[in-house]
């Protein structure tokens, strides 16, 4: 089903999870009962990869503290499939940068969603990365001594 609705529509609007139901709960009314609704369930797959270098295994502690999820997951499972949106995206940033000294934004996450991908654009940022320059001098005042002098 996903692989249909995924031919059609664009991939922000693919649900990531379905649930089929016998019939929609319905109330007095004749209005669907969204309460009555059942929690969708995830599906997991154990088709990803361990992680493979130091980076991956930190980035993939990291997707699972924001999701806050029990599920297994491996360093190919993409972020937004697993629960993931803008808000817990920027969460994901603040802790990235806590724990790699690495600033991302959210659009590097929504580019780069799962923890393999995330991990080869850090190591590509931390290649292209310019060498800081070095700091001027700290002003200071003049005396008046210095003033008659120069």
């Amino acid at each position: 089903m996903r692989g249909h609705v995924a031919e059609r529509l664009p991939e922000h609007l693919v649900p990531t999870h379905l649930t089929f139901l016998e019939r929609l709960p319905l109330t007095p009314n004749g209005k669907i009962d969204k309460r009555a609704l059942p929690e969708p369930t995830a599906v997991t797959t154990a088709s990803g990869r361990a992680p493979r270098t130091p980076l991956e295994e930190t980035l993939l502690a990291l997707f699972v503290r924001v999701l806050d999820t029990t599920a297994d997951l491996t360093v190919d499972d993409d972020f937004f499939h697993h629960g993931g949106h803008s808000l817990l995206g920027a969460r994901l940033t603040n802790h990235i940068a806590g724990a790699l000294d690495v600033r991302l934004t959210v659009r590097d996450v929504f580019q780069h969603p799962t923890p393999a991908r995330l991990a080869a654009h850090i190591d590509t940022l931390r290649a292209a990365a310019v060498p800081a320059k070095k700091a001027r001098p700290a002003l200071r005042r003049r005396t008046e001594t210095e003033r008659i002098s120069s």
